[in-house]
């Protein structure tokens, strides 16, 4: 199971909610009887479309990805059609239409806006926002001035996600909280093998997570999910131009965002991180984000533990050992600012 799934707690009743949208052509859910794409092939999505979409003349079609959710694929180099792979997933995929309808008109960050919803089968299609992937290698060629610019950029989205949907209108969709499961993963620490610099490391970040938990709490709707591969970068202009992959939302304290922005470079959490709380009159967030980071990488190690899946401990185990360093230095430089 994908492990956001796993961190998603205490559903809420989903009620009856009436909202005036500002953004045009709004488009329903996905029918409630439309059928799953039973074939993950590429002739199974040309005929599906071709059926719903007659008017998209299909020169070139590409899988992308067959994720734990949905099967996505990619039209013309164009547009981006997203397959729910199981019903349960239909309903997800039906709130990020709601809330996505929502946010389009609150955030100054592209974001994805569904043109096509499927009637006989579940699909949404959307135009592609291009641009690349932002990786380590990518990131440190940047200048300065750039780097900052893209966190700019990110904080600002953030900032302007969190104030789109409040709690309330999350609940009512049918969002879930979001949270570390922190007893479990502490109890299951005595039957592990770590170094004792990871050792070190997890405990400083559950002593601040726990500390951060009883001193205050900002909860938010996340998008729950920034790493490189959910925001596209234009290599030409230097500029952030879209973030998508809105499936793992989930209500949650803010300094989650960030952490997977360190599968780019923990420079850019720095600065996205120290930007929102900027914009948000907040707190820095930079340690929080490194130790949630820290306690999710264990999470996954016991997992990896528990599924005996040898070869995928090791590299998480690896992951976390380079962590040290990075917590230190962030640790160090809280105390000075």
């Amino acid at each position: 199971m994908k492990l956001n799934r796993l961190l998603n707690f205490a559903w809420q009743p989903v009620v009856a909610l009436c909202l005036l949208f500002s953004y045009p052509r709004q488009l329903a859910a996905v029918e409630g009887n439309a059928a799953i794409l039973e074939q993950h092939n590429e002739a199974a999505i040309h005929a599906v479309l071709a059926d719903e979409v007659p008017e998209l003349n299909i020169n070139s079609l590409k899988i992308i990805s067959c994720g734990w959710d949905n099967l996505v694929a990619d039209i013309n180099g164009e547009w981006i059609f997203r397959f729910p792979r199981l019903e349960e997933f239909v309903s997800t995929l039906n709130r990020e239409v709601l809330l996505l309808n929502q946010v389009h008109s609150c955030v100054s960050m592209p974001v994805p806006h569904y043109e096509y919803i499927g009637s006989r089968t579940a699909f949404v299609g959307y135009r592609k926002i291009l641009g690349k992937a932002l990786d380590k290698e990518l990131y440190l060629s940047l200048s300065t001035e750039v780097q900052q610019q893209i966190a700019d950029s990110l904080a600002l989205f953030l900032s302007q996600l969190h104030q789109a949907v409040s709690v309330e209108e999350a609940l009512a969709w049918g969002y879930k909280y979001y949270g570390l499961p922190l007893n479990w993963i502490e109890s299951s620490l005595r039957n592990t093998n770590f170094s004792h610099d990871m050792n070190r490391i997890i405990q400083e970040a559950f002593a601040h997570i726990r500390q951060k938990q009883s001193n205050e709490s900002h909860l938010v709707l996340l998008h729950n999910d920034l790493h490189s591969a959910n925001f596209a970068f234009d290599v030409e202009t230097n500029q952030v131009t879209g973030v998508f992959d809105f499936s793992d939302a989930a209500i949650g304290e803010s300094y989650i965002e960030f952490g997977r922005l360190f599968s780019v470079d923990q420079d850019l959490v720095i600065r996205t991180a120290e930007a929102y709380a900027r914009l948000s009159g907040s707190k820095s967030l930079v340690k929080s984000a490194a130790a949630e980071t820290i306690l999710r990488r264990v999470l996954y190690i016991l997992y990896a533990s528990e599924c005996a899946n040898t070869s995928r401990e090791a590299q998480l185990l690896i992951k976390l050992e380079s962590f040290v360093p990075i917590w230190d230095g962030i640790c160090k430089r809280s105390k000075v600012l």
